[in-house]
């Protein structure tokens, strides 16, 4: 097995390597930095380890972008989690043939967002599976039900 990342430089550059739309290769520096609000050389210099640590809320920025833990980068054990997950899955989707329900077939904008969600939902905990999967019921409950019959929120 490859060396696991332990710098914030190495998880960076592991991230955008690996965590992008299926139909396309990694993001570039320019595309990262408009997203989060950033420079293009701010996003190298992170990439190339010439910056120090992030402060939090860019941490944060950057773990929402790609759709991983909030701690991939302050927690090893997060980090190593993830990159198992990704490697399962991807062994799976190989073996496979990557068969199945692709939901970027329908709309590629969809696409992106159902693997954001796809790539946060397996690092969940069993418990955090859970509680979801009792929303997504919910949600589904209350979208069955005739229109006039459904509980409204009262604005203000």
């Amino acid at each position: 097995m490859t060396k696991l990342p332990r710098t914030f430089a190495e998880k960076y550059t592991w991230l955008n390597n690996h965590i992008h739309p299926p139909e396309r290769g990694p993001y570039g520096d320019s595309e990262v930095a408009e997203a989060l609000g950033m420079t293009r050389q701010y996003i190298w210099q992170l990439k190339q380890g010439r910056r120090g640590y992030p402060r939090e809320p860019i941490t944060q920025k950057i773990t929402q972008f790609y759709g991983v833990p909030s701690d991939f980068f302050s927690n090893d054990e997060t980090t190593d989690r993830v990159i198992a997950e990704f490697h399962s899955r991807t062994e799976q989707e190989d073996a496979t043939g990557g068969q199945g329900f692709d939901p970027a077939s329908a709309d590629p904008r969809q696409g992106i967002e159902h693997r954001r969600v796809a790539q946060r939902v397996m690092t969940l905990t069993p418990e955090e599976l859970q509680v979801i999967d009792g929303m997504i019921e919910r949600l589904h409950a209350y979208n069955k039900q005739p229109r006039e019959q459904r509980r409204r929120r009262k604005n203000g």
